[in-house]
């Protein structure tokens, strides 16, 4: 299995493959879609809001750990 990357704009459902790869590209393909994150940084908190890191087994710290100046 070879694999072809690149980064390419999607219109109205539909990716086009650079003309370097076409060649390479079969009649079926199988895809997977890394959607790429606004840099901004309004927009990357409110990424981070729609869609919470999950952390197993998360402790959030204590009031007295986050002002704890001994360490």
């Amino acid at each position: 299995m070879q694999i072809l990357k690149f980064k390419a704009s999607v219109k109205n459902g539909i990716i086009h493959v650079p003309k370097r790869f076409q060649k390479q590209v079969p009649d079926r393909a199988q895809i997977i879609i890394f959607p790429e994150v606004s840099q901004s940084k309004d927009d990357f908190i409110a990424y981070l809001l729609k869609h919470p890191l999950r952390i197993p087994d998360f402790q959030p710290l204590e009031r007295e750990e986050i002002y704890d100046r001994t360490l």
